[in-house]
């Protein structure tokens, strides 16, 4: 499975991690999460379960194991390492209610007066 993923997204040195992740949710009961889309692909075109990183984020405020306040900080910390996500620092919020990933509904600790 490592091969058949490196051939689909390895190259000069980049994505070793994804094609290990995804090889290995190929071949065990696992889920791989990743963010780049090539392996996202890659991962659906193989029926790999995937989940992108802010999908499961979004998913833990809703299963209540983590609050809207808290995922904000993890992923402004992810932004200040040059991790590459759809907005900027203090923005998660308002990108996650506006993609409908998060609603006052499924959000119980979600303020939209304050952070939008």
């Amino acid at each position: 499975m490592f091969l058949d993923f490196a051939a689909r997204l390895m190259s000069n040195g980049r994505n070793e991690g994804e094609t290990a992740v995804l090889a290995i949710a190929a071949t065990m009961p696992a889920q791989a999460v990743v963010d780049d889309s090539v392996a996202y692909k890659a991962a659906q075109k193989a029926k790999v379960p995937c989940k992108r990183t802010l999908a499961l984020l979004c998913q833990a405020i809703r299963d209540g194991l983590m609050t809207t306040e808290s995922v904000s900080e993890v992923v402004d910390d992810l932004i200040v390492t040059n991790y590459r996500l759809p907005f900027g620092r203090g923005e998660f919020i308002s990108w996650a209610v506006e993609q409908q990933l998060l609603t006052p509904t499924n959000s119980p600790d979600l303020d939209l007066g304050e952070n939008r």
